[in-house]
């Protein structure tokens, strides 16, 4: 059985060269405590979704100590990634197990499902347990980005006692979870759904503090794991750009739209029914600009109209937004709160949006985005605002004063800043 492979010892040399990288990382820490955020995946650059999230946290996050990421990573050897004077990262190469699992469970579906399989392997990882031993004692706090490292807290805890666990939810996971595995007909759903509730349930109930990103969430989260009390509100930011002002109509011109999405399924949903509406296909005069690595899987609907970016830098990305008219958030399923609504507000453009696609932001229609569930409301109201100058401007103006007065990341993580700054008792529960 796959479940039962052994890890592979880690090896002499490796041990020696865990050790220098920790040394190097100890002088950085300079003997202050560190902060430990954990995620299953590589963030990367943070060119979008939760990896964007997870960076812009950690990095406007106010900490006495050494803020500490580490994350997996299908590289071969562990990787520490310098990003300031007080922020590491981490990677820690998969094992061939962990490897081989995640093909195995993909195999069975058509939505990735490597984040469970973190949590299947995260504790049976020799280098992460390596490392663990090596730096448990000097964590004051653990911050889990996504619940699917949760399992390795038995592991720190079992070296130090006191250490405070911090839950920053992204999304409800197992209703995500649930309707994504459904939907990509994953022959093992139940089973993985109920590994992804218990690890949630795990995540939310050992943490003294519960932070997610919509009111919603926080009563689903209190209601779904019975937890003593309502989780904090952390929401999504935005960077704030200097010197943007509000819009001017475009004029009569030819409109042109611009998505942002990552490769999550709720994102290549959204766009394969945009582009295979009959709406979209009545309106040829429309310029569609698609960015982020939800490219990846629409090639086929490259066209005269249809730009298909890629993953782009922040500058980048900031000429594309520069030349959009009006923003796009057509998505209606998924959870938690998207962080394209903020960017696109922040570069003061118009958004059409459903009412999914702003959860977790206070934003009033008609006076900070323009909202259209349907696909067809949601093409008449790009019509109204392409055709509208009165309207199209108040938007672009009530969004971008939104943005600078809410979604600054600096403003966004005072909450979690305070929350480090502070030692709470967490009652350890089993998952």
């Amino acid at each position: 059985m796959l479940l039962d492979q052994e890890e592979i010892e880690i090896s002499l040399r490796e041990k020696i060269r865990i050790l220098r990288i920790l040394r190097k990382l100890n002088k950085l820490r300079a003997g202050h405590p560190i902060a430990l955020f954990l995620n299953d995946y590589n963030v990367g650059v943070g060119a979008s979704g939760g990896s964007k999230r997870i960076l812009e946290i950690i990095h406007g996050t106010q900490f006495s100590g050494l803020k500490l990421l580490l994350t997996f990573t299908n590289r071969l050897k562990l990787k520490i990634k310098i990003q300031s004077e007080n922020f590491i990262i981490l990677e820690i190469p998969k094992s061939l197990p962990h490897l081989m699992g995640e093909r195995l469970l993909c195999d069975t579906g058509n939505i990735s499902v490597d984040d469970i399989a973190a949590t299947i392997f995260c504790d049976r990882n020799k280098i992460l347990a390596y490392v663990l031993d090596k730096i448990s004692t000097e964590i004051s706090h653990v911050i889990l980005e996504h619940p699917y490292m949760a399992p390795v807290l038995h592991k720190i805890r079992s070296l130090n006692r006191s250490v405070t666990a911090i839950y920053n939810s992204h999304n409800v996971e197992s209703d995500m979870k649930s309707v994504m595995l459904e939907e990509g007909e994953n022959a093992n759903r139940d089973i993985l759904v109920d590994i992804v509730h218990a690890t949630e349930k795990y995540a939310a109930s050992t943490s003294a503090i519960v932070n997610c990103v919509t009111e919603d969430d926080c009563v689903k989260m209190e209601h779904i794991y019975g937890l003593p009390q309502r989780p904090h509100l952390l929401i999504n930011g935005a960077r704030i750009i200097e010197n943007v002002l509000p819009r001017k109509w475009p004029g009569h011109r030819a409109c042109q739209l611009v998505f942002v999405g990552s490769a999550h399924g709720p994102n290549y949903t959204a766009m394969v029914e945009i582009l295979t509406s009959t709406e979209w296909k009545m309106r040829p005069e429309y310029h569609l600009h698609i960015v982020g690595s939800v490219c990846s899987h629409l090639g086929e609907f490259a066209a005269h109209n249809v730009t298909l970016y890629g993953v782009l830098s922040d500058i980048e990305k900031d000429n594309v937004l520069s030349l959009a008219d009006i923003a796009l958030n057509p998505i209606t399923k998924g959870g938690g709160s998207s962080l394209k609504v903020g960017e696109y507000l922040s570069h003061a453009l118009p958004v059409v949006t459903t009412s999914e696609g702003v959860r977790g932001f206070d934003l009033k229609d008609g006076i900070s985005v323009l909202n259209g569930s349907m696909t067809s409301q949601f093409f008449e109201a790009i019509d109204r605002l392409s055709r509208d100058q009165d309207l199209y401007e108040l938007i672009s103006r009530g969004g971008l004063a939104f943005a600078k007065e809410n979604l600054s990341w600096e403003n966004v993580t005072k909450k979690l800043s305070e929350q480090l700054s502070k030692r709470y008792i967490s009652t350890p529960t089993e998952g």
